[in-house]
């Protein structure tokens, strides 16, 4: 909230405010039987509640200061928005952004609200918007017993606040494609809507296309948890061979379009003059890998048999064990993000839809406190 809360503090305020909603929820959910946490759950002012948390989140993110560096990528966005708002067509951003292809609904919502002088934070509200609201109705889709603790798991997972700061345009487009999910594994599967929001994901961020594919290998190809986590740990080992080859190859395909900047900065360490550790990332490794450890539990020690979970779970494992690939690459986190966004899903969707075993409501508030504490250390 510009001008009300010091870019410096943003985060903090965040991290305090979501402390506060992790310690009440916490206290619930100690008390709660199975029986509570998995039916007791009031719909109708979960939504309300998280309905007025979005809109305040909206709020926050899309009014913070567009000229802090506290923000990072906020900074060249507002820049390049503001140059085009100031100058028009005659600015060298617009001929830029104008004469790109791909990415289209992104450019034009640029171009639009620019040259319609509209103020960068208003621009950024909207953007906030088309990345906060899907997350909204997704949860309500595929928890609507639990809408509102569901939300707070999804603002808290990891990333989510580097996506309304940073990575926006890579933010708002995995919130896309975390709609798109929730008609491939609603009951009656929707594979048209699907597909149209993982176009709509891609023409807002490229790089979503790999999670978009990747589900749909999880829905018709690789159904079976154990083929995803065996290419999961096949992608360590090659990863840890050749992973300054296929990071390369990677890069020269275009996926992305930082990648080959990344790698062609991975050696030196830098990326646009700012120092930023690189090599293979164990803790990073370590934090992708405790969500596979306990979907591999579910699935196949307590044997939940659930088609829901098993997109949800293979679609992460696949869309890690790219990033697992480029690994090295300066600022592989962002290319993580194509699957943390998931993260908060493998950990909390058996926990809400099946009775794995008694007081599993202790267990939601232990990984509910991890997911916060990593927001902390992290």
């Amino acid at each position: 909230m510009f001008g009300i809360i010091p870019p410096s503090f943003y985060h903090t305020f965040f991290l305090l405010l979501f402390g506060i909603l992790v310690f009440l929820e916490v206290n619930k959910l100690v008390e709660n039987s199975n029986d509570q946490l998995l039916y007791g759950s009031n719909a109708k002012n979960g939504f309300n509640t998280s309905l007025l948390l979005s809109i305040f989140l909206i709020i926050f993110f899309g009014t913070r200061d567009p000229n802090s560096e506290y923000f990072a990528d906020t900074l060249g966005y507002a820049g390049r928005y503001n140059s085009i708002k100031d100058f028009g067509e005659s600015s060298v951003w617009y001929s830029i952004i104008n004469s790109a292809h791909g990415e289209t609904i992104w450019r034009k919502l640029m171009l639009y609200l620019a040259t319609y002088r509209v103020d960068v934070s208003v621009w950024f509200t909207v953007i906030a918007c088309l990345y906060i609201l899907p997350i909204l109705i997704s949860v309500k889709r595929i928890f609507p017993r639990h809408i509102y603790l569901m939300c707070i798991c999804a603002f808290l997972n990891f990333g989510f606040y580097g996506g309304a700061v940073n990575g926006i345009r890579n933010g708002a487009a995995l919130s896309v494609v975390l709609l798109a999910l929730s008609f491939v594994i609603a009951e009656k599967r929707k594979i048209i809507p699907a597909l149209i929001l993982f176009a709509i994901a891609a023409e807002i961020h490229t790089s979503s296309v790999l999670p978009s594919l990747c589900m749909l290998c999880a829905v018709y190809l690789i159904r079976k948890p154990k083929w995803s986590i065996l290419i999961w740990f096949l992608s360590i080992f090659i990863s840890l061979i050749y992973g300054n080859v296929i990071s390369i190859f990677f890069a020269d395909l275009g996926f992305d379009d930082r990648l080959s900047s990344y790698i062609d900065n991975a050696d030196m360490g830098y990326v646009n003059g700012v120092l930023t550790h690189v090599g293979f990332r164990w803790d990073f490794l370590v934090f992708s890998a405790a969500p596979i450890l306990w979907g591999w539990w579910v699935i196949n020690k307590i044997r939940v048999r659930d088609t829901a979970y098993n997109i949800i779970f293979n679609t992460y494992v696949l869309a890690n064990s790219f990033w697992v690939l480029v690994i090295r690459a300066a600022f592989s986190n962002r290319f993580a993000a194509l699957s943390w966004f998931l993260y908060f899903l493998v950990l909390f969707y058996p926990l809400l839809k099946h009775n794995l075993y008694p007081k599993q409501g202790r267990t939601f508030a232990l990984m509910l406190i991890g997911l916060y504490l990593v927001n902390i250390i992290l």
